[in-house]
């Protein structure tokens, strides 16, 4: 109709895609870039867990340091200096799991109310411990990690007990997977992701070598 303006038609505004060229050159976006950098570091983590892990094996650095060592710390002074691989396994096994049992339900809770100064309500421990934040979460999420990660360690060594694995050598990885969860929880404590990283990686390593040396045995 006469009389009437038309508006001018809108310009569709184009959609800016991942890669934007400048003077000839593609630029990527920082999502890609990210993307890729934490790629590469955790590639480079995980390498360097397995290089650790072989190196362990090699030299036998458990073997001849680690288990002593602990053997003298905890056990000569109980009278238990002399138990045999198996008995070893159990007794690692069973600390393990009541460290991380009395961490969880007793001793962390309580420390974590205490250092924020606060009294511990019984009706709802869980919502307020989680409510904390700082170090006393990433404590007790360290702990829930050691719970599950628990799982996966009984889980080799019933296999590699069923396969036949020599005693003294599951208690080598049994060893070596405690002392990287003990790491891992430091390192989360203290906030060192890559540190945190590298512990839980570490862990894994000698449950997916009884794994394989059980799947060995049974073929």
């Amino acid at each position: 109709m006469a009389g009437r303006s038309r508006s001018p038609a809108r310009r569709a505004t184009p959609r800016k895609s991942t890669t934007e060229s400048k003077g000839g050159r593609s630029k990527v976006s920082p999502t890609t870039k990210h993307v890729s950098e934490t790629l590469a570091l955790h590639t480079i983590l995980a390498l360097g867990v397995v290089a650790v892990f072989l190196a362990t094996l090699r030299f036998g650095l458990i073997t001849k340091f680690v288990c002593p060592m602990a053997t003298k710390l905890y056990l000569t002074p109980l009278g238990l200096g002399a138990l045999k691989a198996r008995a070893l396994t159990y007794l690692a096994i069973a600390w393990y799991a009541l460290v991380t049992f009395l961490l969880m339900t007793v001793i962390m809770p309580f420390m974590a109310i205490l250092a924020a100064g606060r009294c511990m309500e019984l009706s709802r421990p869980r919502e307020q411990r989680s409510a904390l934040g700082g170090v006393s979460t990433r404590l007790y999420h360290s702990q829930s990690n050691n719970i599950e990660a628990f799982i996966l360690l009984l889980a080799s060594v019933m296999v590699s007990w069923n396969a036949g694995i020599a005693d003294d050598k599951v208690l080598e990885m049994v060893t070596y997977f405690l002392t990287a969860r003990k790491m891992y929880v430091i390192s989360y404590a203290l906030d060192m992701h890559r540190g945190r990283v590298f512990c839980f990686l570490s862990a894994l390593m000698p449950c997916f070598y009884l794994f394989y040396l059980s799947i060995v045995k049974f073929l």
